[in-house]
């Protein structure tokens, strides 16, 4: 299973380093892209957008800290959902 996680600050980044070393497959997003240096070192790759994240992974984590940046991605992510499902279904 590979795992998608959107916010990497301190909470994100601690939970992230976890699944890491239990080792679960990870891709990775956060606007500040060097919060992510560790986990990519650790073996989780990056995504250029929460779209992308949502594209490489089997399940999605977000652990950002304002509700505006919240809904943003949950709109995004639901867009890439529905988008992905008609796709199939064509």
């Amino acid at each position: 299973m590979k795992i998608g996680f959107i916010g990497t600050g301190v909470m994100g980044n601690a939970i992230s380093v976890n699944l890491l070393k239990a080792g679960y497959e990870m891709v990775v997003y956060n606007r500040t892209k060097s919060k992510t240096d560790n986990l990519v070192s650790l073996g989780a790759s990056w995504a250029d957008s929460p779209k992308e994240v949502a594209r490489q992974s089997d399940i999605i984590f977000t652990m950002v800290g304002f509700p505006p940046m919240l809904k943003m991605y949950i709109s995004i992510l639901k867009l890439e959902f529905l988008q992905e499902l008609n796709h199939n279904l064509s």
